[in-house]
């Protein structure tokens, strides 16, 4: 994701300044994981209560 935003500074759509380090991108996509596995854990716990 990183390397994919420097080449959008590279072409000019970004500046420098506007991407992220990566340890925030990091961050967001540990988070991202995060409430995932939680929905899908009460997604499963649903399907089991209806069971």
């Amino acid at each position: 994701m990183h390397n994919e935003l420097k080449g959008l500074v590279e072409e000019g759509v970004l500046e420098e300044e506007e991407i992220p380090k990566i340890s925030t991108i990091s961050n967001w996509i540990s988070r991202y994981a995060q409430t995932h596995r939680k929905l899908k854990a009460q997604q499963a716990l649903a399907l089991v209560d209806r069971s």
